[in-house]
């Protein structure tokens, strides 16, 4: 069990989210499981559990943006499989994030979902970009992403309501 952990993260010149000390090498696949040596994944523990975590993301101009991390990690080694459930909380609303990746196979899945999420929090970062843009109401996902060779498809459903329209639902693969 890792508890207490905070991450800082800002956003770079060319506006792409950076992990405080952590760079990824030159011409890797940034974030990918490809990344993982296989000597160090031995030394790894078959599961790692994150609780009590913090995202904190630093923007120039802007509030620090803290979003509270929660989430269990898994390594099985005798069939190169990597996986993760991770729940993060923007703004006090749950988003869950399954993911899951087979170096053997290469083939990747990613899951996010959020049952209610409500919009209205969400003003606050964006009221610093001048917009005068408001968002109100409620947003709930379900996505899905899949990498197979080099093959993606993905699929997913969206429903957005407002005081002023009903719920209404989306669909896409």
């Amino acid at each position: 069990i890792l508890a207490g952990l905070t991450i800082h993260a800002f956003f770079d010149e060319n506006h792409r989210l950076r992990l405080q000390g952590i760079e990824f090498p030159a011409g890797s696949a940034r974030g990918s499981a490809a990344m993982l040596n296989p000597g160090l994944a031995a030394l790894l523990p078959e599961k790692l559990v994150l609780q009590n975590a913090d995202i904190v993301i630093h923007s120039d101009g802007f509030d620090t943006l803290v979003i509270p991390v929660n989430g269990t990690f898994t390594i099985k080694k005798e069939t190169s499989q990597l996986g993760a459930k991770i729940f993060i909380y923007p703004f006090g609303e749950k988003i869950i994030i399954n993911a899951s990746y087979d170096l053997s196979k290469k083939i990747s899945n990613l899951e996010i979902k959020a049952a209610r999420f409500d919009l209205a929090p969400v003003n606050r970062v964006i009221a610093g970009y001048g917009t005068g843009f408001e968002l109100s109401g409620t947003l709930g996902f379900d996505a899905g992403i899949s990498i197979d060779n080099k093959k993606i498809s993905s699929h997913g459903s969206l429903t957005v309501s407002t005081r002023a329209l009903p719920a209404l639902p989306l669909r896409y693969s």
